[in-house]
């Protein structure tokens, strides 16, 4: 399944995945893969069944941009300490 196949990958990282816009790229008879968009959120909450994987997927996590601009930026500066607090 999509869930078991992310695990063995190491899992994606919640703090900069779109979590709601993950593909599975799968090649039919043609030359073209199909794009099988899922909701990993759906999944986790049981709302959407976990797909199966087959052999040659190709599975891609979206990256969030907001998240990254939070933690390149923000979680790189840091929050000011504030003594006494």
């Amino acid at each position: 399944t999509l869930t078991q196949a992310l695990a063995v990958a190491g899992g994606a990282d919640v703090t900069l995945a779109n979590m709601n816009e993950l593909a599975i790229f799968r090649r039919g008879d043609g030359t073209e893969a199909d794009r099988i968009a899922v909701s990993l959120n759906e999944i986790l909450a049981g709302q959407a069944k976990d797909p199966l994987i087959a052999p040659d997927d190709v599975i891609i996590v979206s990256m969030s941009t907001g998240k990254w601009l939070l933690q390149r930026f923000i979680g790189t500066i840091g929050l000011p300490s504030m003594p006494g607090l």
